[in-house]
């Protein structure tokens, strides 16, 4: 669950990391775009102009091309019988000269009107893209601010469920703690503890206080022979020693380790000849076995669903014994001359 929320974590930075890009942009952008949008809106009065000018000078042409038309139809099939016959020819001449002259003079007008509406089109096309850029970052912090309340009231449940499960380890530590102190089989100097420092909220911080301090755990090394492992098919979990915690990023020892059985209900086995001294079922960490064995050697089963009702305080047993059973999880300890030992120095690996 740890790396779980450390990813959302940095998903979270992501998104505000896009969101103070796009705040960015957009405060800058704000002012040209409302400076573009007075633009835009004259473009398209010019636009609007230029289309009824082009209108007008059809028009014009349209109506030069009718009255040519008209004198020419006039002029068909009469005989330059008179004087003023050979006046009207020759202004009709005139006339549709003027007019030849006035079409090229309006279509050039025109392709000057096309030209320009084709430049303010363009222009138009050029400024709503840069608006319309504008109202996608606007669209696109909204959906990003949606997605991060979401992530927030997401990670809020999974910080309460996650410091829940610290503030119960750390119970189930000071409870097998206290315990093996008073079977002598530990003796924990807290004189050199180290409480890190937090720059999270209040409620984490003290959590983390009670639960992630690193002390300094008197340990040893193994080298005597292997033995079997408490289970027969298992995955290990938590691994004996130093480790971060992934998410307030603290230095924790854990003094033990964790075996996830790969099958249920399944058999907790002794790993060495030895004397039981404890056999009794203990607040938070349900049932406990401890074992005695040779060379000052002590092995701590806890998180036990069933103990086996063979099992007896004082009595001596051998390797292999069933000692009882777990539905999934086994907390497996040593310690050696009241030091402590990675369990896994101790047991061959399946």
């Amino acid at each position: 669950m740890g790396e779980a929320i450390r990813s959302k974590e940095l998903q979270k930075v992501e998104m505000e990391r896009q969101m103070t890009a796009l705040k960015k942009s957009l405060e800058k952008n704000r002012n040209e775009s409302l400076a573009q949008e007075k633009v835009l809106t004259n473009y398209r009065k010019s636009l609007d102009r230029l289309q009824k000018q082009r209108s007008f000078l059809q028009k014009r042409v349209f109506d030069a091309l009718l009255q040519d038309f008209l004198f020419s139809q006039a002029l068909k099939g009469q005989n330059l019988a008179s004087s003023n016959d050979v006046i009207l020819q020759v202004a009709f001449e005139n006339l549709h000269q003027n007019t030849l002259s006035k079409m090229s003079q309006l279509s050039q007008e025109e392709k000057e009107l096309n030209a320009q509406a084709l430049k303010v089109k363009s222009s138009i096309q050029k400024i709503s893209s840069v608006i319309d850029e504008q109202k996608t970052r606007e669209v696109t912090l909204k959906s990003l601010q949606t997605e991060q309340n979401k992530l927030i009231l997401s990670m809020q449940k999974d910080y309460a469920i996650y410091n829940q499960r610290l503030t119960l380890l750390e119970k189930e530590r000071q409870n097998l703690n206290a315990l093996l102190k008073r079977l002598n089989i530990i003796k924990q100097n807290r004189e050199n503890e180290k409480r890190v420092s937090l720059k999270k909220s209040s409620q984490a911080l003290e959590v983390k206080q009670v639960a992630s301090s690193y002390q300094n755990i008197n340990t040893t090394s193994y080298n005597g022979p292997k033995t079997i492992a408490p289970l027969n098919d298992y995955e290990v979990v938590q691994k004996f020693g130093p480790y971060i915690d992934p998410v307030y990023n603290l230095k924790i020892f854990s003094e033990s380790i964790t075996l996830v059985s790969k099958t249920p209900n399944a058999l907790v086995r002794n790993v060495l000849d030895g004397k039981i001294v404890f056999a009794k079922e203990i607040n938070m960490l349900k049932k406990v076995v401890i074992i005695e064995h040779k060379n000052g050697i002590r092995t701590i089963y806890s998180q036990l669903d069933k103990i086996a009702p063979t099992i007896k305080s004082g009595m001596r047993i051998q390797k292999g014994y069933v000692l009882g059973r777990i539905e999934q999880r086994l907390g497996f300890e040593v310690t050696m001359k009241e030091k402590h030992i990675n369990p896994l120095e101790l047991i061959a690996r399946n």
